[in-house]
């Protein structure tokens, strides 16, 4: 198995824990009506900057983890070599997530527009972000088992 096809199903199952946790935080236990009142941007802006830091933290850890688990309990190194297939595999799920990611802002801001509160709009874009996740990483499991 490449290390593009290990990377990508960690990353599938980091994502999902990752939006679902905020998901169960946010509609969950702090539920919208925190969300109201005169400090409602403040409280959406440390809520999304907690999801983002707090993720690329959680991603990045294990990622190391299974780095390190791969090296020193498997005794399998790891090969970081990347092929031209694998760049464009790469060039092609970028290029799909940021269609859907654009999309989804050009949606958010129009939805801003015509007066739907900025919690909505917010859960709207990090929506667009979950989506374009979605989209980047099932057109790399789709080319990588298309061999293309």
């Amino acid at each position: 198995m490449s290390v593009l096809l290990k990377s990508t199903y960690l990353y599938i199952g980091t994502a999902t824990i990752i939006f679902a946790t905020y998901g169960w935080w946010i509609f969950g236990v702090l539920g919208v009506e925190y969300f109201t009142g005169p400090e409602a941007l403040i409280r959406i802006g440390k809520a999304i900057s907690i999801l983002i830091v707090g993720g690329y933290a959680f991603e990045w850890s294990c990622l190391l983890l299974a780095g390190l688990f791969s090296n020193t309990m498997l005794k399998k190194p790891i090969d970081f070599t990347v092929d031209e297939r694998d760049k464009q595999i790469i060039q092609k799920s970028i290029y799909a997530s940021h269609m859907v990611l654009v999309a989804g802002i050009c949606f958010s801001m129009f939805a801003l527009a015509m007066g739907v509160t900025p919690f909505w709009v917010f859960n709207a874009i990090v929506l667009a972000y979950v989506l374009s996740v979605v989209a980047e990483l099932t057109t790399k499991l789709t080319l990588l088992q298309a061999g293309t």
